[in-house]
C-alpha cells in the first residue's frame, strides 16, 4: 500500500510540475501578444485563445506551421508574425502547450463591442449557426470554433479577411472555404458588424 502511495504521489508531482513547466513556456512563447491567461490583448491585435477547444487550436497551429494560414503577410501582418512564430516552436512542445490554454477559463470581455445592431445580427446569425451553434459553442464536426469569449475587433478582422479572399483560398481547408462563401450571404455594409454585435452580447459561458 506504502509502495502504491509513493507511487501516486510521484505521478502527481510528474503532473503538477509538467503544467507548470508548461505555464512557463506560455508565459515565455505567447503571454507578450495574447495575454498572462490567454485573454487576448487589442493593442497587439492577438486575440483570446483561453477555453478554446483543443481540437481547433491544433488545426490552427498546424495551419500556422505549414503556410496554409499567414502567407499573406501584406495582408495579414498578424498572421504572417503569428506564423513565424509557430515555425519556431518544437512539436515536443505544442500538445502540452494547446492542453494548458484549451483548459483555461473563457475570459471575461473586457473591450463591449458598441457598434452593429444585436437584433438585426440575432437574425444574420441563423447563417452561422448551422456550424458555430446557436450559443456560438462551436462544432468539431464541422470544424467550426467557439465564438464565446472572442473580442469584437477580432471576429470582424477574420470575418472581413474571408470576405477579402487573404483567409479561405485553400483548396485543402474545406471548412474555410465555406466560409469565405458564407461571406457573400452577408453583403449589406454593416451585416458584419451587426453579426458581430449579436455574438458578443452572448454570455461567456453556456
Amino acid at each position: 500500500m506504502k509502495k502504491i502511495c509513493l507511487i501516486m504521489a510521484a505521478y502527481c508531482l510528474l503532473i503538477v510540475g509538467g503544467r507548470a513547466e508548461t505555464s512557463e513556456f506560455y508565459a515565455e512563447q505567447c503571454a507578450a501578444c495574447h495575454g498572462t491567461k490567454a485573454e487576448g490583448d487589442t493593442a497587439q491585435r492577438a486575440p483570446a485563445l483561453a477555453g478554446q477547444s483543443d481540437w481547433y487550436l491544433t488545426g490552427q497551429m498546424a495551419a500556422f506551421r505549414t503556410g496554409t494560414r499567414g502567407a499573406d503577410m501584406e495582408r495579414d501582418e498578424t498572421g504572417g508574425i503569428m506564423r513565424s512564430i509557430a515555425e519556431g516552436l518544437e512539436e515536443k512542445d505544442i500538445k502540452p502547450l494547446i492542453s494548458y490554454i484549451s483548459a483555461l477559463p473563457i475570459p471575461t470581455k473586457t473591450d463591449h463591442w458598441l457598434k452593429g445592431d444585436r437584433v438585426t445580427g440575432q437574425g444574420l446569425y441563423v447563417i452561422c449557426a448551422a456550424c458555430h451553434g446557436v450559443r456560438a459553442d462551436g462544432n468539431a464536426e464541422f470544424s467550426a470554433p467557439s465564438l464565446r469569449g472572442l473580442q469584437g475587433w477580432y471576429i470582424l478582422s477574420q470575418l472581413q479577411k474571408f470576405k477579402s479572399g487573404v483567409h479561405g483560398n485553400d483548396k485543402k481547408n474545406q471548412p474555410a472555404q465555406q466560409m469565405k462563401a458564407i461571406m457573400e450571404l452577408l453583403s449589406y455594409e454593416t451585416a458584419f458588424e451587426d453579426v458581430v454585435a449579436y455574438i458578443t452580447s452572448l454570455p461567456e459561458k453556456p
